[in-house]
């Protein structure tokens, strides 16, 4: 049984003696709370000095540069946008001009306003020219001077129409029959006719040229009809022979201006 001086005794001893173990444990608690210290100390200090501030400028010009970066992208797909947009609404008005366009021109191209719009035009120039030569007639010439004479001597913008004829031949008498409200009709249209002999016409030119029409305007041949009965047939008739030149653009349709 302990006394009470062991007791005291051991209880000192506890106290105040340690084991190699208990010491070896304080040393590494001791230590690593020194450790810590140096931690916090280098943390909380590693920014100062010239090297702390080196790394922060770095640090700075890193981030700088990388708001830059996201700056330029925003900056381009913004601006890509806009293009997108713009190019959209550009290609909206050139599709709406072009669809306008279409409708104008088509309404432009129609058959009524082609005719209204040929109507006017005629119009315009009867009433420029209203000082045109009237003729109103088939004109005889009776020599191949006045054949000449009916071609150069007329106005330049006189167009002359030329019957060469011969009576034997039915079709030639009908051709002059023909002309003679036509010539009425047609009063600024010079229409002449003579005879294949008088003209010196070859016997050849009149059995397989008549009858023919021969057509100047400014001293220059613009139509050379012969044979008309090759276009015509042997049985036609005035609404024939003038549908035949409006067509061949001897003269224009006189129901365009009336």
């Amino acid at each position: 049984m302990a006394t009470l001086e062991d007791k005291l005794s051991g209880e000192k001893l506890q106290y105040y003696c340690s084991s190699s173990e208990d010491e070896e444990e304080s040393n590494n608690a001791v230590a690593e709370s020194n450790q810590n210290t140096v931690k916090k100390s280098h943390r909380t200090t590693s920014n100062t000095g010239p090297k702390g501030v080196v790394q922060d400028w770095q640090l700075y010009k890193q981030l700088e540069e990388q708001n830059r970066d996201e700056n330029e992208k925003q900056k381009i797909a913004l601006a890509r946008k806009f293009c997108l947009n713009a190019s959209s609404t550009r290609e909206d008005e050139e599709r709406k001009l072009n669809e306008e366009f279409d409708a104008e021109f088509s309404e432009l191209m129609s058959e009524e306003f082609l005719m209204r719009f040929q109507k006017q035009r005629i119009a315009e120039m009867m009433k420029i020219s209203g000082h045109v030569t009237k003729f109103g007639k088939v004109l005889t010439l009776n020599s191949s001077d006045e054949f000449l004479d009916a071609v150069d001597k007329e106005d330049h913008t006189i167009t002359v129409v030329i019957h060469i004829f011969d009576t034997k031949y039915s079709a030639c008498k009908k051709v002059n029959e023909f002309l003679e409200p036509i010539a009425a009709d047609y009063n600024t249209i010079k229409f002449c006719k003579i005879n294949s002999g008088v003209a010196g016409m070859s016997r050849n030119f009149n059995a397989n040229g008549l009858p023919a029409l021969l057509v100047y305007k400014g001293k220059e041949l613009i139509g050379n009809h012969v044979r008309l009965t090759d276009e015509l047939s042997d049985d036609f008739f005035q609404s024939d022979l003038e549908s035949f030149l409006i067509e061949n653009n001897v003269m224009i349709d006189k129901s365009l201006y009336q």
